[in-house]
């Protein structure tokens, strides 16, 4: 007995270390890609990029399924959740989109930033998911971190944001992104993080093909060699891989766990700046850098 007892927790702590590390690479894809997309967007639009990119992901995610699997229909008990999350990602990306054309970088950021708390105080209401106080406590201290990274140490920048409707916008959109870390763990009680991701992604490119056409944004123009490698990086990294990596860890640890690899976003853009833009590594956002990750570790060890 006391043989089995060790094997499953040796089991457990195995699968979480592979749902830690898959959650850590979907953070460091997202918050790398900001690179690439610096020079992409000087060829495509925003919303070009968002349309081709859920296309492009979910037929090549589609082709690969039916070729393993033979089929890539769910049963009818995932198809609500499914077009729900389908929903909910595209407003996410909309609302953040429109957010960041009315208010600043930096309030943008900021808001960015409450995602980890807003899908703990969802997971705790909706979820009914428990977590200890010193939990709540490495919550905050990854925030703290965050804003630390963003002001660069001068609090004074946060103390004069000023918010407006941009500002409600963006908050709004980050909410959605709760909303949808949240059904991903139902949507997997009946299909895989593959299929899942494959299916939010058609859902939301029709989406968002009908809002781009409507809005007058779509405007598809061949790439240069440089924008290729930077869209295929976006399609392959920051979409497929980082978009099954995250379905997967949230499936494995939850929404509040999830969430906070989140943080991890501005110190990888951080860092890929410093190495590959020049940007200035202050003591500040090294600082910053170490709350983040310290407040991550004290959240994965006390929930």
């Amino acid at each position: 007995m006391e043989t089995n007892d060790k094997n499953n927790t040796a089991q457990n702590s195995n699968l979480k270390a592979s749902a830690y590390a898959m959650l850590f690479f979907a953070s460091f894809f997202w918050g790398f890609q900001s690179v690439p997309l610096k020079f992409l967007l000087a060829e495509w639009s925003a919303q070009t990029i968002v349309c081709v990119r859920y296309f492009l992901l979910s037929s090549i995610l589609f082709v690969w399924l039916y070729h393993k699997e033979g089929t890539i229909i769910p049963p009818k008990a995932a198809w609500k959740i499914l077009l729900a999350m389908g929903v909910i990602l595209v407003l996410n990306t909309v609302m953040q989109t429109v957010g960041v054309k009315y208010t600043t970088i930096t309030n943008a950021t900021l808001i960015s930033a409450t995602n980890p708390v807003n899908t703990a105080v969802l997971s705790f209401f909706l979820l009914k998911e428990r977590i200890r106080p010193w939990g709540w406590f490495g919550i905050l201290m990854s925030f703290s971190g965050v804003l630390t990274v963003v002001s660069n140490g001068n609090f004074d920048i946060i103390a004069n944001a000023r918010f407006g409707y941009g500002d409600v916008v963006s908050y709004i959109g980050v909410l959605f992104w709760g909303f949808y870390a949240i059904l991903a763990p139902r949507a997997m009680k009946y299909v895989s993080a593959e299929l899942t991701t494959a299916w939010t992604g058609f859902a939301a490119a029709w989406l968002v093909l009908f809002f781009d056409f409507y809005a007058g944004q779509i405007n598809v123009v061949p790439l240069t060699f440089t924008g290729i490698f930077c869209f295929l990086f976006s399609l392959i990294c920051g979409g497929l891989l980082a978009n099954i990596f995250f379905a997967k860890g949230v499936n494995m640890v939850g929404p509040t766990i999830a969430s906070q690899f989140g943080n991890i976003l501005p110190l990888v853009g951080i860092v890929s700046g410093y190495f590959i833009m020049g940007d200035e590594l202050t003591t500040a956002k090294i600082i910053g850098a170490i709350l983040v990750l310290t407040g991550v570790r004290i959240t994965i060890k006390m929930k």
